[in-house]
Order: C-alpha cells, then structure tokens, then sequence
C-alpha cells in the first residue's frame, strides 16, 4: 500500500512538472509574438505553435521569423556579420530580431521606443501606454542600449570597451543613440513641466506665436448696438474699437552635464531626474511671471492707467471674503463697459486666493448657507459656481488680498503665449570635447501680458 500510494505521488509530481513546463513554454511564446500578434497571419501562427508541444520558444522565434521575413530586406545591409543580425532584446527569453524586418516595420524605431519606455519606467516615470517591449528591455544597461544602436545600423562593436561603445554611439552619424537620450530627456522633462502645479494654467488663455518679434494683442470690442433701419432706408457702417497690447517671448534657460561615468554605471537619476526637475524649473517659471511680473505687478495699461484702478471699475471696497463683498465683486464685473459705452455683462467664472484664505475659500463655496449670518440665509449659487484656485504667489504680496476673474472664453484677461512649436520647456544634447559627457540645455520661449481690465477685479481684503 505504502509503494502505491509513493509510486501515485511521484506520478503527480511528474504530470505536474510536465503541466509547469508546457504552461511556461505556451507563455515564452505569447511573449514572442506578442509584438507582432495584429499583424496579418500571425495569430494563425500562434496557434500552431501553441498547439503543438513539440514546438519549444526557440522554433517557435524562427517560425515567427520566417513569416515575417517574407518580401522584406535586411536593414543591416550587405555588411551586418551574422552574430548581428540575430540581435535580440536581453530579457525573459522574448528576444526579437531587429534586422529581419517585415515590410513596412522600422526596426530602429521600435528599439528606440521601447528603449525610451523602458528607462523612464526603470525610474518611476509613469507611462500610459508603454511600448510592448519595454519590459523585454528592463534589464538592459544604457551602455548595451548604445552599444544595440551602433549594431543595428550594421556596426560592429566585438571587443569593444564601454567607453569606446558610448564615444562610438555619440559620435557616429548613422547611431540614433543621442537621440534615444533626448527622447528619454524629453519625456522626464514634460512629466516634470506638466506635474508640477501651475495653478495660472486654469484661468489664463494661452496661445502660440511664430517668432520673437513684438506681438500686437487686440480685443475688439462687442459689436456696435443694431439701429432701427426705417423702411428703404441704408444699414449704416458698424466700427469696431480696440485696446491695444504688446508683449515679445523671453527665453529662460539653463545648462546641466550628464557625466560619462553616469552612463557607464547607468545612473538613471542623472538621465531622467535631472531632466525632470528642469521642467518643474520651467513650471515654476511661467508661473512666477504670470503671478508675480502680471498679476502682483499692476502693470500700467494701454491707457495709461494700472491694470487695477479704481478708474477701471476693478477694485473692491477693502472686505474680508464673504458672500457681500463677492455680491460687490459681481455685481461690478457685471456693469463692465465696453468701448462704445455697452455694458459687457461678464461673470465672474474663477475666484483666486492666497494660501491663507484657501480653507476660508473652500469652505465659503462648499457652504449652501451664508457663513456670516447667524441664520439660514441660503448662500448664493453663483458663489458655490466659482471655481477656487490657490496660489502661494499670492501670500508674498498679501494674506488677505482675493481677486476673481471671468472664463478667457468671455473676455481677454491675461494671455500667456509659447514659441509656435515648443510648447513647455524642450531640451538640446551635444556630446562634450572638454568634459567627458554630455551637456544640455533646458529652454523655456514664454510670454506673458494682460490683454485687459475689465475680466480682472482685486479686492485688497481686511
């Protein structure tokens, strides 16, 4: 009895390993094909090979090859050697040959892709979607990312120390290594940029310009009002006025190395982290130039006059924030004129506070009674509509001080505008003579200028 029940167990364990080694072939091929399962007579591929046990990973690539490779040219050219041309990704046995190419498929591309998704991921940058084969590069040293670019353009590196790799990869013209980096750079820089907070972002309207040269800003006044036509009479012309403003970008930039010794030890906190607190600078940049050169800075208008005057029916009697002082707030946006004297009817959409004032603040809009009455006076709907936005720009100047302002989609405000192309902070590499390494620069083209009065009103608190 005692035999049976060890010759029934070691029949178990045998099905077992057998059942563990047919689950992990099945799924080294999955990996195998999974760049290239959408394409045409591959999924039908798949399926033989899972189907048939005989069929291991390594005849499974080449089967997979072999229907790729129909009517295609090697992007290696006449001089690849044959350890080249099976170049695959380091990783969990899913290697994918980067020179037997199906037509159509950019196989330097792909690397560079996957390569660029696989280093930010490697260091904690998300990515919504990262490229398939990322994963397959997890593992793989920027030194051997170089050293893939220079083979995929048919170069030999055999023999080759890793600094000659990274000289080689950064010098040679064929090599997409430099921009493999700038890719990765870029990437860490923009999810620096767009997470650092900006809270100038919501209010403002932003635009694109072509060069540097003055930008002239006008906003057209409301048509003029319609007149009574009598009969057979003539429509008469309609003008339209305008309020001039004028700004030109500014560039903001500053330089950082990346050292060979980083690359070598494949130091990603240089590669990715020092690009992505740059565009955190930048962030920090525009919003020090909206908030405290605009906004703080009461800039004189077109008319001679400050962007907050009393002349411009912007400013408030001195109150702490509550439902009358915004019911003064409002009620003065709304008697805003225009040129001709009409009256502009404006809302008042985003309600801007000091760091002090924001429990204040959220706790004035969130409240459906009117905080400063001892009964249940209902607290008003355009109040609880406002959409708050905090800035600590705002305490240097003042605690206590609050403004508000109209939707850009309304009315012109202040207008913050980037080098047509370039929007953000952008890199550029060159590789260092004087200093072993690569240096860049981080540049921001940014403007901002306030466009007009009337959608802006500040009231200095108390």
């Amino acid at each position: 009895m005692e035999n049976q029940t060890q010759t029934q167990t070691q029949t178990d364990t045998r099905e077992q390993e057998i059942l563990t080694r047919e689950q992990q072939r099945r799924q080294e091929i999955r990996g195998v094909f999974d760049l290239f399962k959408d394409r045409a007579g591959v999924g039908d591929l798949l399926n033989r090979c899972l189907d048939d046990y005989k069929i291991n990973v390594e005849s499974a690539r080449q089967l997979l090859l072999t229907e790729l490779g129909k009517d295609t040219t090697s992007l290696a050219g006449r001089h690849a050697t044959r350890s080249d041309q099976h170049l695959q990704y380091p990783g969990e046995g899913r290697g994918l040959d980067f020179h037997s190419i199906a037509a159509g498929y950019d196989a330097t591309r792909d690397f560079q892709a996957a390569a660029v998704d696989a280093l930010l991921l490697r260091n904690g940058i998300r990515i919504d979607k990262p490229h398939v084969a990322s994963r397959d590069l997890a593992r793989m040293s920027v030194v051997a990312m170089a050293e893939t670019c220079l083979r995929n353009r048919g170069l030999s590196t055999s023999g080759l120390p890793a600094d000659q790799i990274l000289s080689r990869a950064f010098s040679h013209t064929t090599s997409d290594f430099p921009q493999l980096l700038a890719n990765v750079a870029n990437k860490a820089l923009m999810q620096g940029f767009e997470s650092e907070p900006a809270s100038h972002r919501v209010w403002v309207r932003n635009v694109d310009v072509p060069d540097f040269k003055p930008q002239s800003r006008v906003r057209l006044s409301d048509a003029p009002g319609l007149l009574l036509v009598p009969e057979s009479a003539e429509l008469k012309e309609g003008t339209f006025s305008e309020r001039a403003a004028s700004y030109s970008l500014k560039t903001y930039g500053r330089l950082f190395s990346i050292s060979r010794q980083a690359l070598i030890s494949d130091d990603l906190q240089a590669l990715t982290r020092i690009p992505e607190s740059f565009g955190r600078a930048g962030a920090r940049k525009e919003a020090d130039v909206v908030y405290n050169e605009v906004l703080l800075a009461n800039p004189v208008m077109g008319d001679g006059k400050t962007l907050f005057h009393a002349d411009h029916n912007n400013l408030g009697t001195p109150a702490l924030l509550l439902p009358s002082s915004l019911g003064e707030a409002r009620a003065k946006m709304r008697l805003q004129k225009d040129s001709h004297g009409g009256l502009l009817n404006l809302v008042p959409r985003y309600l801007l506070v000091p760091a002090a004032l924001e429990t204040d603040a959220e706790l004035l809009i969130a409240s459906t009674v009117d905080p400063s009455k001892t009964n249940n006076v209902e607290n008003a709907d355009f109040i609880r509509r406002l959409e708050l936005v905090v800035e600590p720009r705002l305490d240097a100047s003042s605690e206590i001080a609050w403004y508000l302002a109209a939707a850009p989609t309304q009315i012109d405000t202040i207008e913050t505008a980037y080098l047509q192309g370039q929007r953000g902070v952008f890199t550029e590499s060159e590789e260092g003579f004087n200093v072993l390494g690569t240096r860049w620069r981080a540049v921001l083209d940014f403007a901002a200028a306030p466009l007009d009065w009337v959608g802006l009103f500040k009231n200095a608190g108390a």
